[in-house]
């Protein structure tokens, strides 16, 4: 069984897709719209990410 959702709509990669993440994935799927600014990784099968330097002052 797929973990991916059948409707698009309903498609959140954040959710959907966590425990695979790979930096393929990654590079697919991030950033994600009206996100700020975030530096993205996939460490041990999990997205990381954090905000760019610089945002939060």
């Amino acid at each position: 069984m797929s973990a991916l959702p059948m409707g698009v709509d309903d498609f959140d990669p954040l959710v959907d897709l966590a425990g695979m993440w790979t930096n393929d994935l990654a590079q697919l799927y991030l950033p994600i719209d009206g996100m700020l600014a975030t530096r993205y990784e996939a460490v041990r099968r999990e997205a990381r990410h954090e905000p760019l330097r610089g945002q939060w002052e």
